[in-house]
């Protein structure tokens, strides 16, 4: 993600999707919200899909973050997201 900013080449939304999943199944929560900070930062739209994928870190990271989680699924509703 980081070598294609500096690149000058802007990650598809796709692209980014696939990162979040990525981290998530190694429970890598930090990184997930890292860049779903950064999506928001720029002005790209967080969908389900960025949500789903932090949900999913909280469960596989050790130990699983429940409230981590919870506060995530908030910050979805909030955003009136489903």
């Amino acid at each position: 993600f980081a070598e294609m900013i500096r690149r000058g080449q802007e990650p598809s939304e796709v692209t980014l999707g696939a990162l979040c999943k990525a981290l998530a199944s190694q429970g890598l929560v930090e990184h997930v919200r890292a860049v779903m900070f950064a999506i928001d930062a720029v002005g790209l739209p967080l969908n389900s899909y960025f949500y789903a994928s932090l949900i999913a870190a909280c469960g596989a990271a050790e130990p699983p973050r429940p409230q981590t989680a919870m506060e995530a699924v908030r910050e979805l509703a909030a955003r009136g997201l489903r």
